[in-house]
């Protein structure tokens, strides 16, 4: 019987377009440097048989494009969303860093 293996990349999304913020759930896009940090990323990529995404834009739309363009099955899926981070979501780190008291984001970032 011949040996099963399969490669499984993580790719991490691209810089966003709102900088300096814990996004979190919120669904900030990707800045024109980030779809290209994609695109170098994904240009060596060759035989990928499926692409999972996250449903959040900065995942979604590059995965998409990507499958379109490799001709190759897509799942988007909210089980690999990112974290929640309740009210601090979508807030910039200088006023988490600032404003919040304990617990802070210094303390999360210690022990998550």
């Amino acid at each position: 019987m011949k040996p099963f293996s399969s490669r499984v990349y993580l790719l991490r999304h691209g810089e966003l377009a709102e900088q300096g913020v814990l996004a979190g759930h919120t669904d900030f896009a990707l800045s024109d440097i980030g779809v290209e940090q994609l695109n170098i990323a994904c240009a060596e990529l060759v035989n990928i048989e499926r692409i999972i995404s996250s449903t959040l834009k900065r995942c979604s739309v590059f995965a998409t494009e990507l499958a379109n363009r490799q001709q190759i099955p897509l799942l988007l899926t909210d089980q690999i969303r990112e974290f929640n981070f309740g009210e601090w979501d979508g807030r910039k780190y200088e006023f988490l860093w600032q404003q919040t008291h304990s617990p802070s984001i210094g303390d999360f970032w210690q022990d998550p």
